[in-house]
């Protein structure tokens, strides 16, 4: 998965963006295929519409969803680029999808970062940087200014020289400014700690992977619930060898349930490569 900064993006600027890709998918935050690749006799614009009539269909639900363009082949995730897009309202957290296909399978206990939790880490961390800007900006200017009273006073003690018993001007404003100069140190190191710590939170939860469901290859009887079931998972899975394998016995068996499933699989014949 490649590294990006989380911005959303509206479907005006995906489909502005698209036109400078050859393929298309749309996948959820576990990266599990909500549509397949298009095959390169088919054109990205035709098959993004179709991605979106799939995406705002009632079966996908609300929640953050990435839109996948390549220049290479359809099936080239690392030279994927990846636009985050939200269906809906944002959730207050993104949570694995339950998958209708799964046959009873159970999910991974192991519960993955929310994308509302990342932007949320992302963007408090960009505010206290500009917050630490700021401070650093102005523990910079009153040093200078300090230095420019110091070089005034040193100018006097040279020329004429301190009065005693009356009170200096440059001595009283130092001291003045000192309790406030401490408390501008104090805020800076604070936030320069929390920056520290929010980043290796960052880290941490970045290093946080759901492993991917394992398929168990098993022998179902063509045509059956149970198989039909199996193939449904396997196209969730994108486990594209074994999804078209079981395929061409339905469609040897049963064209009718083949030519149904296709529909509801959103898929076309060139895609399982007949």
């Amino acid at each position: 998965m490649n590294t990006q900064i989380l911005k959303e993006y509206s479907l005006k600027q995906i489909q502005d963006l698209s036109k400078n890709y050859k393929h298309c998918m749309i996948e959820d935050v576990n990266s599990k295929k909500i549509t397949v690749w298009n095959p390169t006799k088919v054109p990205i614009a035709d098959h993004l519409k179709e991605c979106i009539k799939r995406l705002n269909s009632e079966i996908v639900p609300e929640g953050y969803y990435y839109f996948c363009f390549s220049h290479a082949t359809r099936f080239n995730k690392d030279s994927a680029d990846r636009y985050l897009y939200c269906k809906g309202t944002a959730p207050t957290q993104t949570q694995a999808q339950p998958n209708p296909f799964n046959n009873g399978l159970k999910d991974n206990k192991n519960d993955l970062i929310s994308v509302q939790s990342a932007l949320g880490y992302i963007t408090e961390i960009a505010n206290l940087k500009v917050t630490n800007q700021f401070l650093e900006a102005e523990n910079k200017r009153l040093k200078d200014e300090n230095a420019v009273l110091e070089a005034e006073l040193a100018e006097m003690d040279r020329e004429e020289g301190l009065n005693e018993g009356k009170p200096n001007g440059t001595l009283e404003y130092l001291k003045e400014t000192a309790p406030t100069l401490m408390a501008l140190a104090d805020r800076y190191f604070t936030h320069q700690d929390r920056v520290l710590l929010l980043q290796e939170k960052k880290v941490e939860l970045q290093s946080q992977e759901k492993p991917r469901l394992k398929i168990q290859i098993k022998k179902f009887e063509p045509g059956t619930a149970e198989h039909i079931n199996f193939i449904k998972l396997l196209y969730a899975e994108n486990k594209e060898n074994e999804f078209n394998q079981e395929m061409d016995k339905i469609e040897i068996l049963n064209p009718v349930l083949y030519n149904e499933l296709c529909t509801e699989l959103n898929i076309n014949e060139n895609e399982n490569g007949n």
